[in-house]
């Protein structure tokens, strides 16, 4: 019978789970054979819910838009309605953000940013909730949405509006479709959905502090947004470690470390990813930035926030003062950054084990945190110069000896030094060790890292001993 068949005739076996009476058929599998489509699944009932909330949830959009076409209201998409409805209602804010404070004072709600104005609301609605947090959980529980996390509630409210994504990405890109945002990954997305809000910052950066403000909360970076944002949603945390830990718990990811915390949060955006360089790509890709490796990454991700330095130095020192951290060299930013962190160390030795604690690597030196962070990191070297020569090739350095390596590290930095000498001292400049030759570089930099040797040779027997040698 197949073979009679024309190309393109397509055949559902619906017995495919007993073994199917098609002698081509693949049970659980679709594929095609003599240009004729196997339709072979197992699951077609549990296929079937899906399918039939899908149609339910595009008829019930088509109806809305239909009903305001029928009201006079001829927006395409959600958003337009929206907007329609509030011109026809005599709320003439031209974006959804002016339409809420519209709208709200029209309701007697009369804050001036969103913020005030869901409190107020949900005052009004008998919940009398002092942070964002606690409001929506308790008026998902009002709409019978009862998730007891953000997580769990955003999915299901999802469910509730027809939009069955399994994980975040998927539900907020198809939230954004529903709402007339058709940007293809979640960069796009949330510039299209800044701009239907009246926020138009062309960068990720400048949409945050845009949409922070109009949520009412003035942090001039990233940094005092974040921490004036997490008092916002209940989540009192005085460092941004703490926050992120706390504002995990409040999405139900209770990890009691930030490597943790961060695959567990890429698993429920759908990435999962068992180490986070992979997640971090996987996340980039989800993003819209493609880079193969993490320095791409990087330079792609500082472009998105509207960072555009041309190398991972200049990039970092750009990305520290948007973030508040003003060092002028990467020693000081790391330093000012480990304390923006709740890490208040006054050298990089104490702050990069305190750092790697935190990221619930526990090692008490140097060369065992690198060995650790690299196999969090899938860079499973079993010593210092495997892992590095590992770690350059993630980052799309792919000298095949340390030499090599450190030149083209250099380089990537913006350090065109053309021998390791040159390389040290200018790689020293940048971290804010003024050194004019090595001996000088080398002491100044071990009292950097906490070793404080007087002499060459006391420096290397104190590094050999923080480096278990």
């Amino acid at each position: 019978m197949i073979e009679t068949m024309k190309p393109g005739s397509v055949v559902v076996d619906l017995a495919a789970e007993a073994g199917g009476n098609i002698e081509t058929i693949r049970p659980g599998e679709l594929y095609k054979y003599k240009d004729v489509v196997h339709i072979g699944y197992t699951d077609l009932p549990s296929r079937l819910p899906t399918q039939f909330s899908t149609l339910y949830g595009n008829n019930i959009t088509k109806l809305l838009l239909s009903m305001g076409k029928c009201m006079g209201l001829y927006g395409n998409n959600i958003n337009k309605l929206l907007l329609s409805m509030g011109k026809c209602m005599g709320l003439y804010g031209n974006n959804i953000t002016k339409l809420l404070l519209s709208m709200g004072k029209c309701m007697g709600l009369y804050g001036n940013n969103i913020t005030k104005l869901l409190l107020y609301m949900g005052k009004c609605m008998g919940l009398y909730r002092n942070n964002i947090t606690k409001l929506l959980l308790s008026m998902g529980k009002c709409m019978g949405l009862y998730g007891n996390n953000i997580t769990k509630l955003l999915l299901s409210m999802g469910k509730c509006m027809g939009l069955y994504g399994n994980n975040i990405t998927k539900l907020l890109l198809s939230m954004g479709k529903c709402m007339g945002l058709y940007g293809n990954n979640i960069t796009k997305l949330l510039l299209s959905m800044g701009k239907c809000m009246g926020l138009y910052g062309n960068n990720i950066t400048k949409l945050q502090l845009s949409m922070g403000k109009c949520m009412g909360l003035y942090g001039n970076n990233i940094t005092k947004l974040l921490l004036s944002m997490d008092k916002c949603m209940g989540l009192y945390g005085n460092s941004i470690i703490k926050l992120l830990l706390s504002m995990g718990k409040c999405m139900g990811l209770y990890r009691n470390n930030i490597t943790k915390l961060l695959l567990s949060m890429g698993k429920c955006m759908g990435l999962y990813r068992n180490n986070i360089t992979k997640l971090l790509l996987s996340m980039g890709k989800c993003m819209g930035l493609y880079g193969n490796n993490i320095t791409k990454l990087l330079l792609s991700m500082g472009k998105c926030m509207g960072l555009y330095g041309n190398n991972i130095t200049k990039l970092l020192l750009s990305m520290g003062k948007c973030m508040g951290l003003y060092g002028n060299n990467i020693t000081k930013l790391l330093l000012s950054m480990g304390k923006c962190m709740g890490l208040y160390r006054n050298n990089i030795t104490k702050l990069l084990l305190s750092m790697g604690k935190c990221m619930g690597l526990y090692r008490n030196n140097i060369t065992k945190l690198l060995l650790s962070m690299g196999k969090c990191m899938g860079q499973y070297g079993n010593n210092i110069t495997k892992l590095l020569l590992s770690m350059g090739k993630c980052m799309g350095l792919y000298g095949n000896n340390i030499t090599k390596l450190l030149l083209s590290m250099g380089k990537c930095m913006g350090l065109y030094g053309n021998n390791i000498t040159k390389l040290l001292l200018s790689m020293g400049k940048c971290m804010g060790l003024y050194g004019n030759n090595i001996t000088e570089l080398l002491l100044s930099m071990g009292k950097c890292m906490g070793l404080y040797g007087n002499n060459i040779t006391k420096l290397l027997l104190s590094m050999g001993k923080c480096m278990v040698l």
